[in-house]
């Protein structure tokens, strides 16, 4: 259905489309070791994360009780990197673009054929996001949202330039645990049911960055 609601953004999310198998295990093994899977995470199992023509890409995702992981992808039966005119034209109406983990040269055309404001949903993988793209997604994203535990990968990716110095100081950083965000430029923490009613009242404002003075 067409959204005909002036104050709803249209928004676009470019990545990965996958089936994905999210799984817990007692711990992450090493080179020829095994390990017991003891919960599935996905619901249902696997999740569809997305839909896509052809073969459909396939992740494996495996966590440890301190939160760490192992992930391996199956990038699918992509036949082409080049946007479609059915693309284009989505992204010329957007007024926000969501970059999440895809093929790097994907993610590429896409900035190049938008003028939205950005959002970067960080993965801490140079597979995905490699340097010259991450530190491009560091100078433009409006909102940049990672786990804290990625915070080495985003200072390598703006090396040698200072991660403060790099990211527009307009832009919001929010850094988030397993039950709670935290903006890590003003030091204010939210709890997740308050993180989602902020995102929430977020997608009301008008696509400029104006708002993410704060």
């Amino acid at each position: 259905m067409a959204n005909r609601d002036p104050d709803v953004p249209r928004v676009v999310v470019s990545g990965f489309a996958a089936l994905d198998h999210a799984m817990g295990v007692g711990e992450l093994p090493g080179p020829n070791r095994g390990t017991l899977v003891t919960r599935r995470l996905s619901e249902p199992f696997p999740r569809q994360g997305g839909s896509a023509p052809g073969r459909s890409a396939a992740a494996w995702l495996f966590y440890d009780p301190l939160g760490r992981s192992l992930f391996f992808l199956d990038p699918g039966g992509a036949e082409s990197t080049e946007l479609n005119p059915a693309q284009r034209l989505a992204l010329s109406r957007a007024g926000w673009l969501c970059i999440t983990a895809g093929p790097p040269l994907v993610s590429e055309r896409v900035l190049d054929a938008s003028a939205a404001a950005i959002a970067w949903c960080v993965k801490a993988d140079p597979v995905v996001f490699p340097p010259p793209l991450s530190r491009r997604l560091l100078r433009t994203a409006a909102l940049i949202v990672h786990n804290r535990s990625e915070e080495d990968f985003l200072q390598d990716a703006a090396s040698p330039d200072p991660l403060d110095e790099l990211v527009s100081p307009e832009s919001l950083i929010i850094a988030t645990t397993e039950l709670a965000a935290f903006d890590s430029r003003t030091g204010t923490s939210w709890g997740l049911s308050t993180c989602r009613q902020s995102v929430r009242s977020m997608s009301r404002v008008p696509a400029t960055r104006s708002w993410l003075e704060c």
